[in-house]
């Protein structure tokens, strides 16, 4: 999969096939503000699972990497613009 930050309604997240460009999932933010700066990061998680984690200007977030499904969140207030 290619995890690409889009952008609007429902779609802060999108992951495509990387052999066939089809979209397989889409995820929002709720409580998003624009998708930020960081990209999204794959991480293994503490029990050895994979973790699509992602600052967003509102909270940073764990994602499922296979489904888009989001596992958690955690607010932020960041200092600047």
């Amino acid at each position: 999969l290619l995890v690409c930050l889009v952008g609007g309604p429902d779609s802060l997240l999108v992951a495509f096939d990387k052999g066939t460009g089809a979209e397989v999932w889409r995820s929002g933010a709720t409580g998003a503000d624009g998708p930020g700066y960081g990209p999204p990061m794959l991480l293994k998680a503490a029990n050895g699972a994979d973790l699509l984690v992602h600052w967003n200007p509102k909270a940073v977030a764990g994602y499922d990497p296979q489904t888009g499904k989001r596992l958690w969140a955690v607010p932020l207030t960041p200092a600047y613009g």
